[in-house]
């Protein structure tokens, strides 16, 4: 009645990869679908499951084969003599029987498995390889598959399974069967773009960089090219695939996060440029005349369980720039050494403390700032410490550190005034 109808196929990869139904299930099923139609019937799987089940072959009237080497992770460069042998030894299992190709292709995107890359390239050069050898052997084959099917990401197979068509889900050929492969074809627009991000970029950073050599101008640019390049591609590769609404959200959220690491990746880049390849120093400020007032800076040491000794290193090392600096800018000095985050609890704090005393004397001021949560969470609430909670601990401190400053100034000012003559003194 159907005589457009050449073959029947009962079951697609039932047995051997979904496991739906045992063999003699299947064997009953092909049974009765065979004395219900004069047409050819057989069901169809993976070569290795006619051989692990060579039973089923008593009961079809062909043999219908999945050859998808992807799927175990065959190099496309090798995938077509792959496909031959295993068609070699189903010919040698069962020389009766007629043996057809059901399934064969190659994916276009997707995850890499074994040596297996899914790519565009790959798909147009191992399908052509493989029509070639068809011909050759004269082999009957059904393609693996003629469109993509987006719906099959939400599948079993994953995300990959939506990119085996020789078109794509909008009936547009993804490659030609006879002209050059190209692996990009867009790449002219997308080297266009790297380029352009990367001219921008550059000519921030160096409209600021006048002191940077030439060799940290190359580091530079060939950070940032990079960097433009890898981020192009990262976006037009996923751009490629079949997007819902939840993978755009998703993909502009990573969109977003990529953007902060590469913000932090190119200032790093360009701090380090600077720290090695300046041909000179740039002042921040302009020098202070002789008597004028100088700001006050907070320089931060850090430390967690360092050994004692090495943090007295670090900070002597520090003392030591700060006067070669003095030495050059008049008025420059070391107002103190203040010791935070005080916590008398830990022993090692107790002991650098000491340490510290010991090693700078005077240096260091009395006051300690204490570990203090409302003095953790004031900034929190976007407000100081003084307004948070006046009477915290670490409220309390930074008044007794306000006022030890102000002693020592008013002693420094007292030791600097001129010493009156006796004879002034008496008149007084």
């Amino acid at each position: 009645k159907y005589r457009n109808v050449v073959r029947v196929i009962v079951g697609n990869e039932a047995l051997g990869v979904r496991n739906e139904v045992t063999v003699e299930q299947m064997i009953a099923m092909l049974d009765h679908v065979r004395s219900n139609t004069k047409r050819p019937v057989s069901t169809a799987e993976p070569w290795h499951v006619w051989l692990k089940y060579p039973e089923l072959a008593d009961h079809v009237d062909y043999l219908a084969v999945h050859m998808l080497p992807f799927w175990e992770g065959v190099p496309h460069e090798a995938a077509v003599d792959y496909v031959s042998d295993k068609m070699q030894r189903l010919e040698k299992a069962f020389p009766d029987k007629k043996i057809i190709i059901g399934e064969v292709g190659w994916p276009s995107e997707g995850r890499t498995l074994g040596q297996s890359v899914a790519s565009v390239t790959n798909e147009a050069t191992f399908l052509r390889r493989f029509l070639t050898r068809a011909q050759e052997e004269g082999w009957v084959y059904y393609v693996m598959e003629a469109f993509d099917q987006p719906w099959k990401a939400n599948d079993y197979e994953g995300a990959i399974g939506a990119y085996w068509g020789v078109y794509d889900a909008f009936r547009r050929p993804k490659f030609q069967f006879t002209d050059d492969i190209v692996r990009m074809p867009q790449w002219h627009l997308l080297a266009g773009i790297s380029v352009a991000i990367s001219a921008l970029l550059l000519a921030v950073f160096f409209s600021h960089s006048n002191a940077l050599g030439y060799r940290g101008r190359v580091f530079l640019a060939i950070v940032v090219y990079a960097t433009a390049t890898a981020s192009v591609w990262i976006v037009y590769d996923y751009s490629q695939q079949y997007l819902t609404l939840t993978t755009v959200l998703i993909g502009s959220l990573l969109v977003i996060g990529m953007l902060g690491v590469i913000a932090v990746l190119l200032a790093e880049a360009h701090e380090w440029a600077e720290a090695h390849w300046v041909s000179k120093r740039v002042r921040m400020l302009a020098p202070g005349m002789a008597g004028s007032h100088f700001p006050k800076v907070s320089v931060q040491v850090p430390a967690y369980n360092e050994p004692p000794d090495m943090l007295i290193q670090t900070i002597d090392a520090l003392v030591a720039t700060i006067d070669q600096l003095a030495a050059a800018n008049e008025g420059l000095h070391i107002e103190g050494i203040l010791r935070t985050m005080y916590d008398p609890r830990n022993n090692l704090s107790t002991e650098v403390s000491g340490q510290l005393l010991t090693h700078f004397g005077d240096v260091v001021f009395r006051t300690v700032i204490p570990r203090n949560i409302r003095l953790a969470e004031a900034p929190s609430f976007g407000r100081p410490v003084l307004l948070h909670d006046r009477d915290s601990r670490g409220a309390l401190a930074y008044l007794a550190l306000a006022g030890e400053i102000i002693r020592r100034e008013e002693e420094a000012a007292l030791e600097a005034a001129p010493v009156a003559a006796p004879a002034e003194a008496a008149a007084r």
